[in-house]
């Protein structure tokens, strides 16, 4: 369900693309959930502030 990708010090996990859908599906269920709601948006925060490690790999390959 789940590859990994090692660039530098870090490692990223994505989701496979045969089973996206599946957990698109999951995903629309729990997008009701306050607590992940919650964690999203915190999440939103560090990356807008840079803080995340995806933020420098998104920006990388530009």
């Amino acid at each position: 369900m789940v590859s990994i990708r090692k660039i530098d010090q870090w490692v990223y996990y994505y989701i496979k693309d045969e089973v996206s859908d599946v957990i698109g599906q999951l995903f629309s269920y729990l997008n009701r959930d306050p607590v992940l709601l919650n964690d999203l948006e915190t999440y939103r925060i560090l990356y807008s502030n840079r803080e995340l490690a995806i933020y420098k790999l998104h920006h990388k390959r530009r």
